[in-house]
């Protein structure tokens, strides 16, 4: 990282640390951790980290944690559905207001910027550093606390499926909360955010933003009526979110602006795709990158509609579609498209 880089990082740190210091108070704070990807408190991450352990940033983790193991209460999002892997539940790390903690509260927004910025390890594209949480005044024990607030995270993640199905949507993960308003209704959206006092996250830019500003529901669980059914069209664009998510990840690679106002626009060039027969993982990223790279109305471009309707009609993917294409040719589309102001259907 450049000296501006790192410059810049820390004053994205200082900037969080404010805000969650002054938010908290004398008060609790929760870090909600997501091992989905990448456990970054496991003191050996056989499974998923091979060999090397865990990737820096995440190194100091389980050292800052140990630190504090006497003071700090852990306590699983208990996500009881065949999508969730036992081993892998979310988890909440309840830091009470004292000095000591200090060092693991540091620790963990420096390590979720990191993942912000693609500088975990190569490839990975995780949030396992979800948020922090301000928990409300009480007199119970933190143990008590954290179970309340795990079970409110569980409430707000439920939801039904277009076939009826139950479900859990990944509120926590802020790359599944940042689409939320865009791609659902304005009910089904605050149904599915964060039920919970004070939720703090870090943005793609590493800005630290605040959610959820309800009161925690630590009543019974809600009827079936209750919980948000999300229509088809809901559906189909939340499962576009991963696709948005992964070319977010070659933007950043690449080096090529993707800001948070151009998701709509890029979620709309993914229907496209898949209204044309390219419905897989595979076909979303090649279509993407050629909208990133070339232009937003790309597949308008005669040539390349052409050679799509030619790959689709022999059953093959985008990507044998759009490999007849070279640099000079995508350059000179690209230069046709800006010059005639096309844009996308």
């Amino acid at each position: 990282m450049s000296r501006d880089g790192a410059a810049l990082a820390d004053g994205l740190v200082d900037a969080a640390l404010t805000v969650l210091r002054q938010a908290a108070g004398s008060q609790a704070l929760a870090l909600l951790v997501d091992p989905t990807l990448c456990d970054p408190f496991s003191r050996v991450e056989d499974e998923r980290g091979g060999p090397g352990g865990l990737p820096a940033p995440f190194s100091e983790l389980p050292k800052h944690l140990s630190a504090v193991e006497g003071l700090v209460h852990m306590e699983p999002l208990r996500l009881e559905h065949q999508d969730f892997d036992q081993r892998r539940w979310p988890y909440l790390i309840v830091l009470p207001s004292e000095p000591a903690c200090e060092g693991l509260l540091n620790a963990s927004v420096r390590a979720a910027l990191a993942e912000t910025q693609g500088q975990v390890a190569e490839h990975y594209r995780g949030r396992a550093l979800c948020g922090w949480q301000v928990l409300e005044p009480s007199d119970e024990p933190l143990g008590v606390r954290a179970r309340h607030c795990a079970r409110a995270w569980v409430r707000a993640a439920k939801l039904r499926r277009p076939n009826g199905e139950a479900g859990y949507l990944r509120v926590w993960d802020p790359r599944v909360a940042a689409h939320l308003p865009r791609v659902l209704n304005a009910d089904h959206a605050r149904a599915l955010q964060p039920a919970a006092h004070g939720w703090y996250w870090l943005d793609i830019e590493g800005r630290i933003r605040l959610d959820g500003l309800g009161e925690l529901s630590t009543g019974p669980e809600p009827a079936p009526s209750a919980v948000p059914a999300v229509t088809l069209t809901e559906w189909d664009a939340l499962r576009r979110i991963a696709s948005i998510n992964t070319l977010q990840g070659v933007a950043q690679t690449l080096g090529v602006p993707l800001p948070e106002r151009s998701w709509a626009e890029l979620d709309r060039a993914l229907l496209r795709c898949h209204r044309l027969g390219f419905e897989t993982d595979q076909d979303a990223l090649v279509f993407g990158t050629a909208w990133l790279t070339v232009h937003p109305a790309f597949d308008s471009h005669p040539e390349v509609a052409d050679a799509l309707r030619k790959a689709r009609s022999t059953g093959q993917g985008a990507a044998a579609g759009l490999a007849a294409f070279d640099d000079a040719a995508w350059a000179r589309i690209g230069q046709t498209l800006n010059s005639t102001r096309l844009v996308p259907a």
